[in-house]
C-alpha cells in the first residue's frame, strides 16, 4: 500500500470476535495508549500524532464508546468521547483504532445501589449507579400524615438523610408509621422506661430521690423554735466511687428571687451532687 496520505482499514468476522485490518503509508502514535474510567458515564480524550496531510480514521470496537468529536483527520489531532454507564457487574474493555493504532479503555464495573419503600407512607432518592467505594446520600420523604421510623436492607438505624458507602450492590427500604402510631410509640416507650428503669441501667425515681435527700436537712430548735436550714454539698463523678465532700465559702451561698443559691463548680463532663445535713 503505497499512498503516503491515508490509510484504509476492513473488518473480518471470525465465529464472536472481530478482526480489523489497517493498511496505511505513514507512522502514526496516540498519547495515552490506555485509559482507566470510573463505571459512571463520562468523557476522555486523546491526542494524535501523524505527518502533515496524512490522513486517519477512527473506529470504536464497542457500543458502548461513542466518538463525539469528528472520527477521522489530518495531521496531528484530537479525538473525544464518551462512555456509557457500566452496569454490566464486571470490568469492561474496548478500544478505539486510530488507522490501525490501538487507544484501550478500561471501564470498571458499577455498583447498583437501589433504595425502596416498605410499604406506603412514603417516597425514597438515592437509587442509581455508583463507583466502588463511593458514598451515596440515601433519603426517606414521608408522605403526609406519615412518620419516617428506619432502616432495613443493607441499612440500618433511622438517620435521615443516611450516607451509605457503596462497596457493593446495596439494597435497602425505608419504613414509614402512621403519625398517631409515631406519637403511641414515643409514649409508650416514655412510659416503659419510667416504669422499668433497670431494664435500661437508669436510676429509679425513687432511688434518685434518695440519693440527692439522703437525710432531713431542716431543723428545729425545741426551745426557741427557732428552723434552720443546714446543708453540706457531696460530689460523685460515677456513683460508685464513694461521695467527696465540697468546701462552701460564704460567698459561694446566696439568696436570689427567693431562692437559695449555691455556687459549685463540676470539675468533670459528668457530675452527681448530694445534699447531708450539717453536723
Amino acid at each position: 500500500y503505497a499512498d503516503a496520505s491515508s490509510s484504509r482499514t476492513a473488518a473480518v468476522n471470525i465465529g464472536d470476535e472481530t478482526i480489523y485490518i489497517t493498511q496505511r503509508g505513514y507512522q502514526i502514535s496516540v498519547d495515552p495508549l490506555i485509559a482507566e474510567i470510573g463505571s459512571n458515564n463520562g468523557t476522555g480524550e486523546f491526542g494524535v500524532a501523524a505527518p502533515i496531510g496524512s490522513i486517519w480514521q477512527a473506529i470504536v470496537t464497542e457500543p458502548w464508546i461513542q466518538i463525539t468529536s469528528s472520527s477521522n483527520g489530518s495531521g496531528d489531532g484530537i479525538i473525544r468521547y464518551e462512555l456509557l454507564d457500566n452496569n454490566t457487574g464486571e470490568t469492561r474493555t474496548g478500544k478505539i483504532i486510530v488507522s490501525g493504532t490501538k487507544y484501550t479503555i478500561n471501564q470498571v464495573t458499577q455498583q447498583n445501589v437501589t433504595v425502596s419503600t416498605s410499604g406506603t407512607g412514603g417516597t425514597t432518592t438515592g437509587s442509581g449507579g455508583y463507583n466502588p467505594n463511593d458514598t451515596a446520600t440515601i433519603t426517606a420523604n414521608a408522605d403526609v400524615g406519615y412518620t419516617f421510623s428506619h432502616w432495613t436492607g443493607d441499612a440500618v438505624g433511622s438517620e435521615n438523610p443516611l450516607l451509605l458507602n457503596v462497596d457493593s450492590d446495596k439494597e435497602v427500604y425505608a419504613h414509614f408509621i402512621p403519625n398517631t402510631a409515631a406519637v403511641a410509640l414515643r409514649s409508650s416507650a416514655v412510659s416503659d422506661i419510667i416504669e422499668n428503669p433497670e431494664d435500661y441501667n437508669l436510676y429509679s425515681q425513687d432511688q434518685l430521690q434518695d440519693l440527692a435527700l439522703g437525710a432531713p436537712v431542716i431543723s428545729k430548735d425545741a426551745i426557741t423554735g427557732e428552723v434552720t436550714i443546714g446543708i453540706n454539698v457531696k460530689e460523685s463523678s460515677d456513683l460508685e466511687g464513694g461521695w467527696t465532700e465540697i468546701d462552701l465559702e460564704n460567698s459561694d451561698v446566696s439568696i436570689h428571687n427567693n431562692q437559695i443559691e449555691i455556687d459549685m463548680d463540676a470539675n468533670s463532663d459528668k457530675k452527681f451532687f448530694r445534699f447531708y445535713p450539717s453536723e
